[in-house]
Protein backbone atom coordinates (compact mmCIF):
# COMPACT_ATOMS: atom_id res chain seq x y z
CA UNK A 1 0.00 0.00 0.00
CA UNK A 2 1.19 3.38 -0.52
CA UNK A 3 0.30 6.81 -0.03
CA UNK A 4 -0.44 8.61 -2.89
CA UNK A 5 -2.52 12.11 -1.99
CA UNK A 6 -1.25 14.54 -0.08
CA UNK A 7 -3.47 17.67 1.82
CA UNK A 8 -1.75 21.20 2.26
CA UNK A 9 -3.30 23.56 4.27
CA UNK A 10 -2.79 26.59 3.26
CA UNK A 11 -4.03 29.36 5.60
CA UNK A 12 -6.39 29.57 8.50
CA UNK A 13 -8.23 32.32 7.28
CA UNK A 14 -12.31 31.47 7.22
CA UNK A 15 -15.53 33.56 5.75
CA UNK A 16 -17.39 31.28 7.57
CA UNK A 17 -17.39 30.73 11.05
CA UNK A 18 -16.55 27.53 12.18
CA UNK A 19 -15.71 25.75 15.37
CA UNK A 20 -13.14 23.02 13.50
CA UNK A 21 -11.24 25.69 11.74
CA UNK A 22 -8.25 27.28 13.56
CA UNK A 23 -8.63 31.35 13.93
CA UNK A 24 -4.46 31.01 13.21
CA UNK A 25 -4.63 34.04 10.71
CA UNK A 26 -1.23 33.32 9.32
CA UNK A 27 -0.70 32.67 5.70
CA UNK A 28 1.57 30.47 3.71
CA UNK A 29 4.43 31.19 1.85
CA UNK A 30 4.26 30.74 -1.77
CA UNK A 31 7.65 29.81 -2.14
CA UNK A 32 7.83 27.24 0.64
CA UNK A 33 4.71 25.82 -0.65
CA UNK A 34 6.14 25.36 -4.20
CA UNK A 35 9.07 23.56 -2.34
CA UNK A 36 6.85 21.40 -0.73
CA UNK A 37 4.77 20.78 -3.77
CA UNK A 38 8.36 19.68 -5.31
CA UNK A 39 9.36 17.13 -2.42
CA UNK A 40 5.83 15.92 -2.85
CA UNK A 41 7.11 14.79 -6.23
CA UNK A 42 9.99 13.64 -5.66
CA UNK A 43 8.33 11.12 -3.39
CA UNK A 44 5.93 9.64 -5.65
CA UNK A 45 2.48 12.12 -4.81
CA UNK A 46 0.09 11.77 -7.43
CA UNK A 47 -2.71 14.21 -6.11
CA UNK A 48 -2.86 17.29 -3.76
CA UNK A 49 -5.62 19.05 -2.08
CA UNK A 50 -5.77 22.11 -0.90
CA UNK A 51 -7.19 23.17 1.96
CA UNK A 52 -7.87 25.46 5.00
CA UNK A 53 -10.06 27.99 6.44
CA UNK A 54 -11.11 28.51 2.69
CA UNK A 55 -8.14 28.45 0.47
CA UNK A 56 -10.03 30.15 -2.27
CA UNK A 57 -9.70 33.06 -0.25
CA UNK A 58 -6.05 33.36 -1.25
CA UNK A 59 -7.18 34.39 -5.12
CA UNK A 60 -4.27 34.25 -7.53
CA UNK A 61 -1.92 33.13 -5.43
CA UNK A 62 -4.01 29.65 -5.27
CA UNK A 63 -4.02 30.18 -9.03
CA UNK A 64 -0.81 29.90 -9.36
CA UNK A 65 -0.07 26.81 -6.89
CA UNK A 66 -2.68 24.92 -8.95
CA UNK A 67 -0.90 25.84 -11.97
CA UNK A 68 2.25 24.83 -10.72
CA UNK A 69 0.94 21.80 -9.30
CA UNK A 70 -0.82 21.21 -12.67
CA UNK A 71 2.87 21.33 -14.43
CA UNK A 72 4.10 18.84 -12.34
CA UNK A 73 2.01 16.35 -13.56
CA UNK A 74 -0.28 16.52 -10.37
CA UNK A 75 -4.24 15.99 -10.12
CA UNK A 76 -5.33 18.61 -7.60
CA UNK A 77 -8.64 19.33 -5.78
CA UNK A 78 -9.73 21.85 -3.34
CA UNK A 79 -11.43 21.44 -0.12
CA UNK A 80 -13.48 24.29 0.18
CA UNK A 81 -16.98 25.46 1.93
CA UNK A 82 -18.42 26.54 -1.73
CA UNK A 83 -19.28 30.20 -0.60
CA UNK A 84 -16.96 31.69 -2.99
CA UNK A 85 -17.70 29.75 -5.91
Amino acid sequence: MSIDTASLYLTGLDNKTCKYESRDLKTFDIEKTKKMICDLHSVGIKKIVFTGGEPLLLGLSLEELIIFSKKKGFITAINTNGSKL
